[in-house]
């Protein structure tokens, strides 16, 4: 089931804390954009079953899937920190 915009606003207020404030890093995407990564996150996580069936793998899914300013201005450690504030929220911790 999809999170709903205030689930999603959770979870990307979360990612916007762990790699800007904690890192002190300079943001290079907008809350908007955030909450739209964690949004396809959650939507790749649904579809999951038929993609694999032709394929790809669950990581080969989930970096197709973010949108982008976030997919090309997110190093690998912010996508899989987006990925970590979905599950989060998805299992009720945040």
């Amino acid at each position: 089931m999809a999170l709903s915009e205030s689930d999603l606003s959770i979870a990307a207020s979360r990612l916007a804390v762990e790699i800007f404030v904690q890192t002190g890093t300079t943001a290079h995407s907008s809350s908007a954009d955030l909450k739209e990564a964690v949004r396809e996150i959650d939507t790749t996580m649904d579809k999951l079953p038929a993609a694999l069936n032709s394929g790809l793998t669950v990581k080969q899914n989930f970096l197709a899937d973010l949108p982008e300013p976030f997919k090309s201005n997110a190093t690998n450690a912010e996508k899989a920190f987006a990925l970590m504030a979905w599950a989060l929220k998805e299992t009720g911790v945040i």
